[in-house]
């Protein structure tokens, strides 16, 4: 449940214009731009970080720079949000984020594509993986 609201609420972040690149391979890639002024790809289905390396043009290194994964975090899923350019330091739009359900200022970090470290500075009560309770809010600015 908690997989399908991230990846829904992430979707809904999806409504900014769309670039759409011919990857080495013949292959489409729709780069667009988060609210928050950054550009991502939507992984699709079996796409690996290697073929979006390739893809995108980006090396491996820095799309999981770009993007904080856990470091144990091997695997893509559909439909989940890559930047292929680094986050902001704080949201552009929004001031703060209520949790509504459990999850991780790295999520969240992902979700309004803010650095980690940035965040964490804005709410330092918190660290990156603990889950946090409905109704607590997180500072992005």
């Amino acid at each position: 449940m908690k997989k399908i609201f991230l990846k829904l609420s992430l979707i809904a972040l999806i409504l900014a214009p769309t670039k759409i690149v011919l990857a080495d391979d013949g292959e489409t890639i729709k780069i667009k731009q988060h609210q928050n002024k950054v550009k991502f790809v939507v992984v699709q289905k079996g796409k690996t970080f290697y073929e979006l390396s390739k893809e995108t043009g980006i090396s491996m290194t820095l799309l999981r720079k770009y993007n904080e994964f856990h470091p144990k975090k091997d695997i893509l899923e559909q439909g989940e949000i890559l930047f292929i350019e680094p986050k902001k330091n704080k949201s552009k739009s929004n001031k703060q984020h209520i949790v509504n359900q459990h999850t991780t200022l790295r999520e969240i970090a992902q979700k309004e594509a803010i650095k980690l470290a940035a965040l964490m500075r804005l709410n330092p009560n918190y660290s990156p993986d603990e889950e946090l309770s409905k109704g607590v809010k997180i500072f992005l600015q």
